[in-house]
């Protein structure tokens, strides 16, 4: 699969929002730090197919749907933080 078709399927992906298995195992960290960043740990590590591609390239943040990125930032915000924060965890 070229890289432009990866990008494609994984922008259509994401697209769908935030998938939910994702949104389960952070929902417990209840604005933790420390906690969401262990469950989000053993999600990636339990899901490597799904947490690979998002992280080995750059991000083609022109191609994910309007508010995508702050509902993915929306756990991290809970913490305490804010959007620059999020962006950099």
């Amino acid at each position: 699969m070229s890289g432009s078709a990866r990008v494609d399927t994984l922008a259509g992906t994401v697209s769908q929002g935030p998938p939910e298995a994702i949104t389960a195992a952070l929902a417990p960290a209840n604005g933790d730090l420390v906690t969401l960043g262990a469950a989000y740990r053993r999600w990636a590590l339990g899901n490597p197919r799904l947490y690979e591609p998002t992280t080995r390239r750059r991000l083609a943040r022109d191609r994910l749907p309007d508010g995508l990125e702050a509902a993915a930032a929306a756990p991290l915000l809970a913490t305490g933080g804010n959007q620059d924060l999020a962006w950099v965890l």
